[in-house]
């Protein structure tokens, strides 16, 4: 019998699942109905699946007449008819290997934990490769060694094809021990000294493939979720929403310097030319050398910085001392006379060159540990460990503005999914959560300065610039009201040099007028006639509408122009204090025209508002007063 939720999932439809037992007889037994909660486990860095299930039992299933022993297995299989949700597999068989947290509830029911992994981790354990191999590429020993010793044969295996020859000789490992020393020495054929191979396996099979080729993965179309109000106006699909997240540790230079992220060294020792050489790695140097994930590429680090994280670190913080081949064996070096051959000596013929690649590895894998986060969202079968999805994260202080997404990370915000679980709650829910990691930015965080450029003032002025400026004052720390008092200051110089140019144009005409009517009185008769002075009053105002109105359109267009200011600050000033002072909601104040129209109210932008409307309003007076019979 199985068991089907009978409530609604909120985010994924109609999901039920079946928990089958299959005894040490192979005897199967459905107890759906027992399991309280269960977690399915993957990761890049665990070589199989492995699961949890909390069960309650009343009926005596672990003491009873056929108590648990360790060699049963746990079926568990998802149904729905949203196969959006599905993956290729809706099937997990595990194999129990503890029973773990026994709690008595009352009398005759306990509560305990069933831990469970794929069969190939016990089975690895009964086994040891026995096969030596000595002109093999490292891919086809890894395949080989997969088949003859880890295969149930139901299991893809997916592996990325090497360039170099790597010889084993069996010394009694288990398979996952051999596949771990082959995997080190391995140099892909794609990725060359970026080559850090990865043995693990997902819900669609087992993969061996270098970290490099993770990253430059492009994200699935339905790998693609958002922070968001599900009662938001147009807001993404409910399986598509973030319901739950915790951030991890952004920077921490300190483990990054120990782990080899800004700068590390491999020394090097070849024993049979008695060389020795050493390699090194430095961020800001070599970080065109890594492969970065795909939307990404850009350091996490400003390289323009030469002292401390840039490139003039005087030692290497990571440090490694490894045997390798220095010389060039396969290329017939004369000084071995051809007595070293592939099969007198394949490690010295092929050589260990696992030193060149290190210096990069170490980098690679100190990168995933920067920028991080964990997130819960609707059940998906079809995202594994080592896909690579799109995360739309809002900024802080931009959490509830349209749009304000972290510009870092890019208009397509990739992260690499290193951990997955897919989990069933108390409460009958099901859950995917993701362990996400972020290596590389979208953009370059060397600087964009803010720039007044161009013929037309103003209108030259880099919105841009103002915009990544005040982004960067965010990111470094700065409070709100610090935020907006450099956003403020900003503005009010553009308001500045508007009113200096208003100024000067505004003088300029009063001057051309005042001249204009001097020469004009100059040349009137003195016994002018009662209607030549009152047609020369006329004149001089119309003269001086003129100017007042070509200075309230100087004034109008700077007062334009700081708007248009205002909006590409626009996120900058979405804070409690001008929401508080303005009285409206950050819908609206997302909009230019609300934005141009709400101008006067928003503290920061009144005084340079009002000094231009005082100049627009003394324009007329003053030409009115400076010209010599132009009235009262």
């Amino acid at each position: 019998m199985s068991f089907i939720t009978n409530k609604i999932n909120p985010y994924g439809g109609d999901i039920s699942h079946t928990v089958q037992l299959i005894d040490n007889d192979d005897t199967a037994r459905d107890i759906t109905a027992l399991v309280i909660e269960f977690n399915i486990y993957e990761s890049i860095f665990n070589q199989t699946l492995s699961a949890d299930l909390v069960i309650r039992d009343s009926i005596g299933i672990i003491d009873g007449q056929s108590p648990l022993t360790g060699q049963e297995f746990i079926l568990i299989t998802f149904n729905s008819s949203n196969s959006g949700i599905l993956g290729a597999s809706l099937k997990f068989l595990f194999k129990v290997h503890k029973v773990g947290s026994k709690i008595e509830l009352n009398p005759g029911t306990t509560a305990f934990t069933l831990n469970c992994a794929s069969a190939e981790l016990e089975d690895n354990l009964t086994k040891t490769v026995d096969i030596t191999y000595k002109d093999k590429l490292g891919s086809d020993v890894a395949y080989d060694i997969f088949k003859q010793y880890i295969d149930f044969g139901d299991k893809n295996f997916d592996y990325e094809e090497t360039d170099n020859v790597v010889p084993y000789t069996a010394v009694g490992q288990t398979p996952f021990e051999a596949l771990d020393v082959i995997a080190k020495e391995c140099r892909s054929r794609v990725y060359k000294d970026a080559s850090h191979y990865l043995f693990f396996e997902t819900a669609q099979g087992f993969r061996f493939r270098t970290l490099s080729s993770l990253l430059s993965q492009t994200p699935a179309d339905d790998a693609v979720y958002y922070f968001s109000d599900p009662g938001a106006p147009n807001a993404p699909p409910k399986e598509r929403l973030i319901i739950g997240h915790t951030f991890l540790d952004s920077v921490d230079t300190i483990a990054l310097l120990g782990n080899g992220l800004y700068d590390n060294s491999t020394s090097v020792i070849d024993p049979i030319t008695k060389r020795f050489e050493k390699s090194r790695f430095n961020y800001a140097n070599d970080f065109g050398k890594l492969p970065h994930i795909s939307g990404g590429g850009k350091p996490t680090l400003n390289l323009n910085k030469s002292k401390v994280l840039g490139s003039e670190i005087p030692e290497s913080g990571h440090g490694r001392l490894q045997v390798g081949d220095l010389t060039s064996i396969a290329g017939s070096d004369p000084t071995f006379d051809n007595r070293i051959t592939a099969n007198s000596d394949p490690y010295i013929f092929h050589g260990r060159e696992r030193y060149r690649k290190t210096p990069l590895v170490a980098a690679q894998l100190a990168s995933l540990r920067q920028h991080g986060i964990d997130i819960t969202v609707p059940l998906n079968l079809n995202i594994n460990a080592g896909d690579i999805v799109q995360l739309f994260i809002p900024a802080a202080k931009d959490r509830r503005a349209e749009l304000a997404f972290i510009e870092h990370y890019g208009p397509n915000p990739t992260f690499l999914v290193t951990s997955i679980s897919t989990k069933m709650s108390v409460n009958g829910d099901y859950f995917t959560s993701m362990q996400c990691v972020k290596e590389s930015f979208a953009i370059d965080l060397r600087g964009r300065p803010i720039e007044f450029t161009g013929t037309q003032g103003l209108m030259g002025f880099s919105q841009e610039g103002l915009k990544y400026s005040t982004q960067l004052l965010s990111e470094v720390g700065y409070t709100t009201d610090l935020n907006i008092n450099a956003v403020a200051g900003v503005v009010s110089g553009v308001a500045s040099i508007a009113n200096e140019e208003l100024s000067a144009i505004s003088d300029k005409a009063v001057t051309d007028a005042t001249e204009k009517a001097t020469d004009a009185i100059s040349d009137t008769d003195t016994d002018a006639t009662d209607t030549d002075v009152t047609s020369q009053s006329e004149a001089l105002d119309t003269a001086a509408d003129e100017i007042a109105t070509k200075s309230e359109e100087l004034a109008k267009e700077a007062v334009k122009n700081i708007a248009d200011a205002a909006v590409a600050t626009g996120v900058a000033l979405v804070t409690s204090k001008i929401l508080t002072s303005i009285n409206v909601s950050p819908a609206k104040l997302a909009k230019i025209v609300a934005v141009i129209k709400l101008l006067e109210k928003i503290p920061i932008f009144k005084g340079p508002i009002t000094d231009v409307k005082a100049d627009i309003a003394a324009t007329k007076d003053q030409v009115t007063s400076t010209v010599p019979g132009g009235g009262d």
